[in-house]
């Protein structure tokens, strides 16, 4: 399968919490892979908006995969903002704690936006009623930064591939090389997604002394409030709140302190990095 993206290469560079704003998207733009932009980067719509213009302002688009939670989509001034920019590919990360009962309330919204192509994040298909509204799924293998699952990868893949034939398929989750990029593009992925590898390049806005210490320090798995699985360069447990799930506050403090405090969301693919690369450097050694 080729590339379902609008980018040189069938690599996407996951949208990753208080990484993925514009300006590294626009990094990412000009290396040729697919960017992605997270709203859980921005704790207001307006600053989105800007960052939005900032992006189009470099780019000439607003073609970028624009990741939010299912709640998030719920928001009607969200929808809007969607429908005004133009954004032509979403990612709606599926949370086993309250999707279900959020989806009842968003499926007509997705299903009379046929313009748009979205993409459900997800550690598994299985079991799910509503896999018919999405066009594809970006899956979360166990190697995977952030809430991880059971089953490895290529399982997963292979299964969600048999299953959905016409959808367009798009693993994560501990790639880190062009081996495991061919094979899945072999097996007829719509693109690949790498999230870690780029989190660690030179235009990354996590600060080098952070970058330096996830580096010099091995992954492990840390659960949040609700018993999920994450996978995360951990650096001091940090309480957060019983409704911060994603561990928000922890993240920043991994982010900001050096890797003094907190954590930082991180996949497998952590192993083989033991420098700092410019991210047109790591794309040339990925294809």
């Amino acid at each position: 399968m080729t590339n379902c993206f609008n980018s040189k290469y069938p690599i996407v560079a996951l949208a990753m919490n208080q990484v993925s704003n514009a300006k590294f998207a626009v990094d990412c733009h000009n290396v040729g892979i697919y960017p992605s932009i997270s709203l859980f980067n921005y704790t207001t719509l307006k600053d989105f908006l800007l960052d939005v213009s900032y992006f189009k302002e470099k780019t000439g688009t607003t073609d970028f995969l624009f990741s939010l939670n299912f709640s998030d989509f719920e928001n009607k001034q969200i929808q809007n903002t969607i429908d005004k920019l133009d954004i032509k590919n979403i990612e709606l990360i599926f949370n086993f704690h309250n999707s279900n009962e959020i989806f009842s309330n968003i499926k007509n919204e997705l299903k009379k936006r046929q313009n748009i192509v979205f993409y459900l994040k997800t550690m598994s298909v299985t079991g799910l009623k509503f896999n018919e509204y999405f066009n594809g799924f970006i899956l979360k293998g166990n190697n995977s930064a952030g809430i991880i699952g059971k089953n490895k990868i290529e399982s997963i893949f292979l299964y969600t591939k048999k299953t959905y034939p016409d959808k367009f398929i798009i693993p994560s989750g501990g790639i880190e090389n062009k081996n495991q990029i061919k094979y899945f593009m072999d097996n007829g992925a719509a693109a690949v997604g790498i999230g870690t590898l780029f989190a660690l390049s030179e235009e990354s806005p996590i600060p080098k002394e952070s970058k330096l210490a996830m580096i010099n320090k091995k992954r492990s798995i840390m659960i949040n409030s609700i018993n999920h699985k994450k996978g995360a360069i951990v650096f001091s447990k940090i309480k957060n709140g019983n409704n911060d799930h994603n561990n928000t506050e922890s993240l920043i403090l991994g982010i900001t302190s050096g890797g003094k405090k907190g954590h930082i969301y991180a996949g497998t693919a952590i192993e083989s990095i033991k420098e700092i690369k410019p991210l047109k450097q790591i794309v040339e050694e990925l294809i």
